[in-house]
């Protein structure tokens, strides 16, 4: 099903506010990270089309934050090289302005890092997966003001590993609303409305679900000060 534009300025209102809601949870907040990749070899790319999704490609996750306020290092099974996050979008939406919008409504919506966690005892092999979960929908700026960065934000649901959630002393069954936050060099947009660009800098911020009216009264409110703004909306022609 088509989403509608009230419904896009509604993600965009969820992922803001779960990254203020976050510093409101901080105890229990669980934050993947790559704080800056020198040499990175993980990708985000979208093919141009109106039905294309944006795909995130084996970006590197180096460490995992828990409770505990320690970062621990994530590695591929035998401790080498760094965990990895891919994901997939549903299908391009429209643009604000100079920036992209992805929703839900695709066939292979989901995000998930895989990685051990030795100080936690997450091994393999297999390498096991530490989060999964489904996207909301994504946000890709091509160019962020004047450092010339481009940026995508991302937003959903998921639940992690059981025994990493041992480790940081949580329930196996927490449900978490997370964010996405990569930087990248400056996205080159083809011709045809298509890019590929390595990340050199990621974040995946966990925070548990709230009590349902929390939720609702952030993401109203957020919305009607996005809807406010006016943000220019158009979609590519066919």
């Amino acid at each position: 099903m088509r989403v509608s534009r009230n419904g896009l300025i509604g993600f965009a209102a969820a992922a803001l506010w779960s990254l203020g809601a976050a510093h409101g949870l901080k105890a229990d907040t669980i934050v993947f990270s790559d704080p800056l990749e020198l040499l990175p070899t993980g990708s985000i790319s979208y093919a141009g089309g109106n039905t294309d999704p944006l795909i995130g490609t084996d970006i590197q996750i180096r460490s995992v934050k828990g409770p505990d306020g320690i970062q621990h290092k994530v590695h591929l099974v035998g401790n080498l090289g760094a965990g990895l996050l891919n994901f997939e979008t549903g299908q391009f939406e429209g643009m604000a302005g100079s920036a992209l919008i992805f929703g839900s409504n695709g066939p292979n919506d989901f995000i998930q890092i895989s990685g051990t966690v030795p100080d936690a005892g997450v091994l393999g092999p297999p390498t096991p997966l530490l989060l999964s979960g489904t996207l909301l929908g994504a946000i890709v700026d091509p160019q962020l003001g004047t450092i010339k960065l481009g940026l995508e934000v991302g937003a959903g649901f998921d639940q992690q590993n059981p025994q990493l959630m041992a480790f940081f002393g949580l329930p196996a069954d927490t449900r978490f609303f997370f964010t996405t936050l990569l930087f990248t060099p400056v996205i080159n947009v083809d011709d045809g409305g298509g890019f590929s660009a390595n990340v050199l800098s990621t974040t995946v911020t966990n925070t548990p679900v709230p009590e349902p009216s929390t939720v609702i009264l952030g993401l109203t409110s957020l919305a009607a000060i996005v809807g406010f703004r006016k943000v220019r909306w158009s979609r590519r022609p066919q």
